[in-house]
């Protein structure tokens, strides 16, 4: 940006030196505008200004404003914070004079605290669209240095048709950046300019807003950069003031300080161009200084953090097909629509990877896509959390179910992916999941996890199957409380069947009868529970070879009996008992003793067998017979 100083045209300055000046305060009416050098201001001439009797024309040759009315600062509680704007004339003279851009580092280290850079602007003869030709090396500098981004496009706008054009390719632009202070109209209105035919102030004033009501559509900060005088003479800067921030130019003396504020302007305004003729470490040459009155009212957007126009289009045709390839109806798509969808729009951001990764985004705001990429613009990318790499895997997922923490036998991710069934119709909720899991999946005998399989732990731990028989949720409950602490083997034999090294040994009750019954079959054991008989478990694991224990069945009493003795079944056949053959075999490293009990008062279930002494005891001081041992298991 340039200022330019109004000189008179001396055919009326004589005629006019009589105006009165006692009557009101003079301040120097500042011109801010490009290439301007015919003697007017912001597309006022000489002979228009002269006409208002507020103006006097001084010796010095410089036209005056007279006003004792004063802008006011948009908040009485701000932050005053120093600034530039740049272009390419700042890096063309510091290249023409050292060989090297902008130093920001030392720019920042000169006290300043952001710089608002222009990226594109409007040829003021031809309306062409131009895009300055450093915007990118000022934009990354400066944010690399640590300084707040603003951004201007430098309008020519004619109607609300060509502002929007204007607004659409700057927010094409910025998307690629961290734009953290407002996008902004730059609207300078000189004589000669195609502003001179920009119509009334209604009309102008319409066309500023349209420029900045798109720009606040897509959720950054808009604001108009004016001459103090433009605005309050060709635009009705009160009503743009209501609701988009005023950059207001009001240079004073122009010597690189600050010296006269706004005064010709009444409203609201949040950052003041006082001067173009300021220096500082870093650039060569005079430079644009600013202050920024910092209310805590204006947040930015990045985001480059999560879009990218190419990555988006390549990867959403069904959006390219239905709005254009343009990076900022793309941008449009996604804000409106993408986001909340969850839609990859970068390929250094997925929505589902940040939701995976961190469970206190979860909590607060659950599958809210939208709110996950507007934490990652905002917060997340500052606070150095991730934004790809766990696209298909979740961390901190909830393991504990109604005070019971199920670590030891559940992974969200194992469960989720091994189990389609149920992944299908609670989709990607942990806690849904893990509900299921608790409520159902350990009673179906389900993997969650895995370092813990059921038929494993069943296979390798023969005293729980003795003490939990068929029912898994025990299982996985044992594991959880004392299992794994204990180091108990829960993997390695997930194909394994019992008939490949032994069978398991069920027990069986007959509550009519007070019969007990042992079997390996599982068929049998179904049949018999299916017809009132109590299932007690698994009793001991049998071998698959060793001494044969022979199974005998009294037909009058229903009752069996078991013994290795072959003598004795050839006893009991001969008093009408039936042989049924070999039920298993005991183990000849005599591992598991198995007693033998005998009941003198039973006419059925006269004999009892069991592994457990303190069975055993009971049943001895309760009135049985011990007979010893009758064979062994595993």
């Amino acid at each position: 940006m340039k200022q330019r100083k109004l000189w008179t045209r001396f055919g009326k300055l004589v005629g006019m030196m009589a105006i009165a000046v006692a009557a009101v305060s003079f301040t120097k009416m500042d011109v801010h505008a490009e290439g301007t050098d015919d003697g007017s201001y912001m597309g006022i001439s000489y002979e228009d200004a002269v006409e208002d009797d507020s103006v006097a024309i001084v010796s010095d040759g410089e036209l005056y404003i007279g006003s004792d009315a004063k802008a006011a600062i948009r908040s009485s509680s701000y932050t005053q914070r120093s600034g530039i704007d740049v272009s390419k004339w700042q890096n063309r003279a510091t290249i023409n004079q050292t060989g090297s851009d902008i130093n920001w580092s030392a720019v920042k280290n000169s006290g300043i605290e952001f710089v608002i850079v222009k990226v594109a602007g409007r040829n003021k003869t031809d309306g062409s669209i131009y895009t300055d030709a450093y915007y990118d090396s000022n934009i990354r500098g400066a944010a690399s240095a640590g300084l707040k981004v603003g951004v201007y496009f430098f309008s020519q706008a004619l109607n609300e048709a060509e502002a929007i054009e204007e607004a659409n390719y700057t927010l094409g632009i910025v998307q690629n950046y961290n734009i953290q202070l407002p996008v902004i109209m730059d609207y300078e209105w000189t004589e000669g300019d195609r502003l001179e035919n920009g119509g009334d102030v209604v009309s102008r004033t319409a066309t500023v807003k349209a420029f900045l009501s798109r720009v606040t559509s897509y959720g950054y900060a808009a604001g108009l950069y004016s001459s103090d005088y433009t605005i309050a003479t060709y635009l009705d800067g009160n009503s743009i003031a209501a609701n988009y921030k005023m950059w207001v130019a009001r240079y004073g003396a122009n010597n690189g300080e600050p010296s006269k504020e706004p005064t010709y302007y009444t409203g609201a305004w949040d950052f003041w161009q006082y001067t173009s003729r300021g220096s500082l470490d870093g650039i060569t040459g005079n430079i644009d200084r600013d202050f920024w009155y910092d209310d805590g009212t204006i947040s930015g957007k990045n985001y480059a953090a999560v879009f990218n126009a190419d990555y988006y289009a390549a990867h959403n045709p069904d959006v390219v097909a239905g709005y254009g390839s343009e990076p900022a109806a793309l941008l449009r798509h996604f804000i409106e629509n993408g986001m909340a969808e969850g839609r990859q729009g970068s390929a250094s951001f997925n929505v589902m990877s940040y939701y995976n990764q961190y469970p206190d985004l979860r909590n607060a705001f659950g599958k809210n896509w939208a709110s996950l990429y507007n934490h990652y613009m905002t917060s997340g990318v500052f606070e150095g959390r991730n934004g790809t790499g766990y696209e298909d895997t979740m961390l901190g997922f909830q393991t504990t179910y109604k005070g019971v923490n199920y670590a030891a036998v559940y992974d969200f991710n194992y469960y989720y992916k091994n189990n389609a069934d149920v992944a299908s119709v609670f989709g990607w909720d942990d806690a849904k999941l893990l509900q299921h899991f608790v409520e159902n999946g350990m009673a179906e005998g389900r993997q969650a996890i895995a370092s813990f399989n059921l038929n494993s732990y069943e296979y390798a731990n023969y005293d729980l199957r003795l003490q939990f028989g068929e029912d898994s949720v025990e299982y996985y409950q044992h594991y959880i409380s004392s299992g794994k602490s204990e180091g108990r083997v829960a993997t390695g034999y997930e194909n394994a069947t019992w008939s490949d090294n032994f069978s398991v040994m069920y027990r069986l009750y007959n509550p009519n009868s007070g019969e007990h019954f042992y079997t390996s079959s599982v068929a049998e054991k179904n049949n018999l529970v299916s017809v009132g008989w109590n299932f007690e478990g698994c009793a001991w694991d049998a071998p698959k070879t060793g001494v044969a224990v022979y199974r005998v069945y009294n037909p009058n009493a229903g009752d069996h009996h078991y013994t290795t003795n072959y003598a004795e079944v050839e006893n009991l056949v001969s008093l009408g008992w039936n042989y049924e053959g070999i039920g298993w075999y005991s183990d000849t490293s005599e591992t598991t003793a198995l007693y033998r009990l005998y009941n003198p008062n039973a006419v059925a279930g006269a004999h009892h067998f069991t592994y457990n002494a303190a069975e055993r005891d009971n049943l001895v001081s309760a009135g049985w017979k011990y007979e010893g041992i009758a064979w062994y298991g595993l």
